[in-house]
């Protein structure tokens, strides 16, 4: 191949590359956006839907994640546990000491979606929290930890290559 054949071909996949990347910059920001307005929308209103909020931080592309730690200290406890839910379904592995603090959360759909996540996470360093959140009054809670360290002792005993990858 000539120089100047893959001069040129260099230049085209730079400016395909440059394409990707600008349409998802894009498209970050829409998702961004509808986040943000998704929870400005709720002042003095009803409180956003867990559902609406785990959809607009989907919708938020790489810049989901950081909005959903940013939300597991949110005033509403909806948008708490659409975002503990959220984590623990990309298992963020970042979002394991918020989610445990959640827990102890005055919210018991939020401890229980905080048991989840962790579960779903798999990270060993939170079973003796989730022993401590078993014996919660709250039988939901107590089966949602209960379930969670199942789960990550489950994952724990595989062998590596069966083993999910973190984030």
């Amino acid at each position: 191949m000539t120089s100047r054949l893959r001069s040129c071909l260099v230049v085209l996949l730079g400016g395909v590359a440059a394409l990707f990347v600008r349409d998802e910059r894009q498209a970050n920001g829409a998702g961004t956006r509808a986040v943000r307005e998704l929870l400005d929308s709720r002042s003095g209103k009803e409180p956003a839907s867990p559902h609406a909020v785990r959809r607009a931080l989907a919708s938020a592309g790489s810049e989901g994640i950081a909005l959903a730690l940013g939300l597991l200290s949110d005033p509403e406890p909806a948008a708490r546990a659409a975002a503990a839910a959220f984590l623990g379904d990309r298992r963020c592995r970042l979002a394991v000491p918020a989610t445990i603090r959640m827990l102890r959360d005055p919210d018991r759909g939020v401890r229980r979606a905080a048991a989840r996540a962790l579960g779903a996470i798999g990270d060993p360093q939170a079973i003796p929290f989730l022993e401590r959140a078993v014996a919660e009054r709250e039988p939901a809670t107590a089966e949602a930890a209960l379930l969670a360290i199942r789960d990550i002792r489950s994952a724990d005993a595989a062998p590596p290559e069966r083993r999910p990858p973190f984030r």
